[in-house]
């Protein structure tokens, strides 16, 4: 949960690699751009309903990013 959050910047590169070299992990973070950078699928929970998220675009669709 939130493995981005309270991290120094230069530590987030170190965060990502540590991170890829896992697998099936589920992360939730609202530093989103450090997400799609290492996520093989992305979802987006609204209303209670998952949605299939493909690029930036997809968040400003549905209301994530602006």
């Amino acid at each position: 949960d939130e493995p981005f959050s309270h991290i120094m910047p230069k530590y987030i590169d170190l965060e990502k690699e540590e991170l890829l070299s896992k697998k099936g992990i589920l992360i939730t973070d609202h530093q989103f751009r450090n997400v799609t950078e290492i996520a093989d699928d992305m979802y987006l929970l609204k209303d209670g309903v998952l949605k299939l998220i493909k690029d930036n675009e997809d968040l400003q669709y549905h209301g994530y990013i602006r």
